[in-house]
Parts: C-alpha cells; sequence; structure tokens
C-alpha cells in the first residue's frame, strides 16, 4: 500500500495492533462468547514509505449460518471472428487506411480497412454532409458449427479503442493529428473559399467524433440455419434499406430492456448498430436451446459508416473563417465479430470448488416437451 494520507496509516496501524493484542501479547477476543473474531497483526512495519498489515485470516460473525453449497444461474459468451471479409468502395481506406501518424503513440500502426462516413446528401461527400452512396461498405462471412442451439445470437463490429487518441503526448490533439478531409488524410485544413464554407468546421472539431464510442451501422444481414432449412434474411434490394431496417429493428427492440435508446432507430442506426437475436425469430421449430442438436449457421452480415450529426459540444469552428454549423462524420475501424449467448447454464460453488454445468438434453425429448407444451395451450 502506498501512503496517500501522511502519517495517518502508520498511526492507525499502530493504534489497531496495541487493540488487538492483550497485554500478554495474545490475541484479544472481540464479539459475544462463541463468536471469535481471531484476527492477529504482526510484522507491522512502520516506515512511511511502506507500510503493511498482515492477517493470519479473518472469521465473520455468522460464518456457521453459511450454506454448504451456492447455486448460481450463469451464462457464456462464445465468440467468433469472421471467416472471410469482402470491402466495397473504401478506396484509400483499404490499403492504407488510417496512417500510423495519426494514431497514438503506443498504437503506431496504420488501421484498416477503415469504413468512410456515407449519408443523404446529393453530393459527391466534399460538401458540408456526406454523399448518398450505397457502395462503401465491408461485408463479413461466418461459417460458425455449434453443439447446440444458443438462446441468443449477436452480430456487432465495435469501434476499436486503437482509434481514440487522448492526449498522451504533446501531440495528440486535434491540432496535432490534424485531418484535411473526411477519409482522415493527414495533413492541415484547406483553406480556400469553398472549404471555409463546408468541411472546416467539421474538421476541426472531428475529435468529438473520433474519440467516442460507437458502432458500424448493420446495413444488411442474412441468416441461414441447416443449409436453408431455417433462415433470417432481412436484407431490401436497394440502398439505403429503409423497410429491411425497420424490420430489423423491431425484432431488436424485443430482445433489449424497455426504454433501449428511447425507440429511435436513428440513434441505433448511427451510433450503437448491434443485432439481436433469439432462438424463436431464426430456428422455426427445428429444435429449441438447450438440447443437444448440431447446427451450422452460415450468415452474411453488412456494415458501413453511417455516422454524421451535430454536437451541440462543438456546433461552430473556433475561427471565424470557417463559417456554417460543424457536421461531424466518423470514419470507423474495428472488427466484426458473432456471438451466441448460451443461458441455460448453472454456476456451483462450495468451499473447495466451482462447477459450471449446461443444460444438455436430448433432441427428442426437447421436441416432445414443445409438443406437449403446445398442446396444453391449444386445449
Amino acid at each position: 500500500m502506498e501512503p496517500r494520507f501522511g502519517g495517518f496509516l502508520p498511526g492507525f496501524l499502530q493504534t489497531f495492533e496495541s487493540f488487538a493484542k492483550s497485554p500478554y501479547n495474545e490475541p484479544r477476543r472481540l464479539g459475544n462468547p462463541g463468536r471469535l473474531l481471531a484476527y492477529r497483526c504482526r510484522e507491522i512495519s512502520r516506515q512511511l514509505s511502506k507500510p503493511t498489515l498482515h492477517a493470519e485470516y479473518l472469521r465473520l460473525g455468522l460464518w456457521n449460518n453459511l450454506p454448504g453449497r451456492i447455486d448460481l444461474n450463469a451464462y457464456k459468451i462464445a465468440v467468433h471472428d469472421t471467416t472471410s471479409v469482402e470491402v466495397q468502395g473504401l478506396g484509400d481506406l483499404e490499403d492504407v487506411g488510417i496512417v500510423a501518424a495519426l494514431t497514438r503513440s503506443n498504437v503506431n500502426r496504420a488501421l484498416k480497412p477503415a469504413l468512410p462516413c456515407v449519408g443523404t446528401a446529393r453530393t459527391d461527400g466534399t460538401g458540408r454532409c456526406a454523399g448518398f452512396d450505397g457502395g462503401k461498405y465491408l461485408e463479413a462471412h461466418y461459417e460458425v458449427t455449434s453443439a447446440q442451439v444458443a438462446s441468443y445470437l449477436f452480430f456487432v463490429m465495435q469501434k476499436s479503442s486503437d482509434m481514440y487518441v487522448l492526449g498522451g503526448d504533446a501531440a495528440e490533439d486535434s491540432r496535432g493529428k490534424a485531418v484535411s478531409d473526411w477519409n482522415y488524410t493527414a495533413g492541415a485544413l484547406t483553406n480556400d473559399g469553398a472549404h471555409h464554407t463546408t468541411q472546416n468546421s467539421g474538421l476541426q472539431n472531428y475529435f468529438l467524433a473520433r474519440n467516442t464510442n460507437a458502432c458500424a451501422s448493420i446495413q444488411q444481414i442474412s441468416l441461414e440455419v441447416m443449409s436453408s432449412v431455417g433462415s433470417y434474411i432481412y436484407s431490401t434490394d436497394q440502398y439505403p434499406y429503409v423497410r429491411g431496417r425497420h424490420e430489423l429493428f423491431r425484432d431488436v427492440l424485443r430482445h433489449t430492456c424497455p426504454g433501449y435508446l428511447k425507440g429511435d432507430i436513428n440513434t441505433w442506426r448511427k451510433h450503437c448498430s448491434i443485432v439481436i437475436l433469439s432462438t424463436s425469430d431464426f430456428i422455426r421449430g427445428l429444435t429449441t436451446n438447450g438440447a443437444s442438436f448440431p447446427v451450422q449457421y452460415s450468415v452474411t452480415v453488412r456494415y458501413a459508416s453511417e455516422r454524421e450529426f451535430i454536437s451541440g459540444a462543438g456546433a461552430v469552428s473556433a475561427h471565424a473563417d470557417n463559417r456554417g454549423f460543424a457536421v461531424l462524420r466518423d470514419c470507423i475501424y474495428g472488427k466484426p465479430i458473432m456471438g451466441e449467448i448460451f443461458d441455460q447454464a448453472r454456476l456451483r460453488l462450495t468451499p473447495s470448488s466451482g462447477i459450471v454445468s449446461s443444460m444438455n438434453i436430448s433432441h427428442a425429448s426437447a421436441m416432445d416437451t414443445i409438443g406437449s407444451g403446445g398442446a396444453s395451450t391449444a386445449l
């Protein structure tokens, strides 16, 4: 323990040592008869630099009422990386990425591929707002075999913490890591008339987007189970896939806490797009969770960065030359993953061991249970 309160800690240890020992240098009995708090202090260092406290054991008053075994509900999560990844229309952000010079000193490597921001503006994106472009995305493919069906599946591409620059060295700020465009090209701002009235206000405040937590937007998802025996597909034909994503968000809300994102699909789409599906969404009567039934998932998920927003903390530029409100765009680098959540698990704790066991009944028993439950419901 490092000293934080001057001489307080050594003085406390000295007082506690004199109280814990009787005049005969024996442990003092504390508490009611029959309830011993055996607490011996020994080898107490009174040096101001590193005082230490050595305790042999501590037995609380209600120790004899503790159960010999505790059973707890538990869950486990299996996380899977992509089998393959395809990118489209990323330009330099695919091969060059966010260059090492723009990362913090303890990262110091290029972050690639990175997703540039796409939006709804009828321009090529060189103006104030991101262009309407459905051709800039990352498509992740997963081929996963599991011994039993998970209770839930989830898919997400979280922004990597390697992108954060939080001011360790002198040059690690929005000036030392300045970018000249929204593809995160290193360099000073372009000082001409067009940029003064469009991009510069946002680029000068771009750390508000870069240094905040976010996920890439899930535009399309296709999930097949056991070679199309069961399937779950939300992929409308044309960008920006409005109808399909409204249906997808509706299913996500079924498995989240009340008030999740206040039901706002735009917040979910732009900032924290994560898809979570339950067994009832995709298994379609093939089996049920907790049953021993090997399944194979074939999944394709399309990710893009749609994180374009205006922040009240940096709504305008600090320089009068850069006029107009600051529209921020986020360039996202991360690792897309697929996860399986198994919630039919138990944790058993004893004084000498801890054992985790999972529900694993036969497929026939599981289907009989479902059939009998369906019959009673129909009656």
